[in-house]
């Protein structure tokens, strides 16, 4: 649901401070046919959005607009998440011996968010048309690059569990 003002000040408060340890993208990717479903009934409608493609880059605008560190970014993201895994230092950190998984962003890039150019099966998003300033240009998984301005270039097969 949508939260007060004073709420989400509240939110970024404890995001800021410290009191958030974690801010993640609940990616729900369902097509626009399995949304809209729930124009008749509500309930019909399987829960959520997606999330992945536009998580990272609001995050960025914020950082842009002073409302957090890239520091704090970086560790609410990563580091902490690791942590809370038990999969630290080995992800979420740059430490000799890491998977050395990168996201390089540019700041100064600005972009519209725009469901055609998900890359989730969901071309649908509550943020069509959102001015967003900060962009992930470059994604290093275990230092392979596998993304270069929007475009996958890893190969397929490179996954691993962790």
């Amino acid at each position: 649901p949508l939260r007060s003002r004073s709420d989400v000040e509240a939110l970024w408060t404890g995001l800021r401070n410290g009191t958030i340890d974690v801010v993640s993208s609940d990616h729900c990717p369902y097509t626009s046919e399995e949304k809209n479903l729930g124009w008749i009934d509500i309930f019909d409608a399987p829960p959520g959005m997606p999330g992945l493609d536009t998580s990272i880059p609001l995050m960025l605008s914020q950082v842009n607009k002073n409302r957090i560190s890239l520091c704090k970014l970086v560790e609410v993201y990563s580091e902490n998440p690791a942590k809370i895994l038990g999969i630290y230092p080995k992800k979420g950190s740059l430490l000799p011996g890491s998977d050395a998984d990168i996201t390089v962003v540019d700041l100064a890039k600005e972009a519209v968010i725009k469901g055609d150019n998900l890359y989730t099966k969901s071309k649908m998003t509550m943020f069509e048309n959102y001015k967003i300033k900060g962009i992930p240009i470059a994604t290093f998984v275990r230092g392979n690059l596998v993304m270069q301005d929007h475009e996958i270039v890893g190969k397929p097969g490179n996954g691993k569990f962790v």
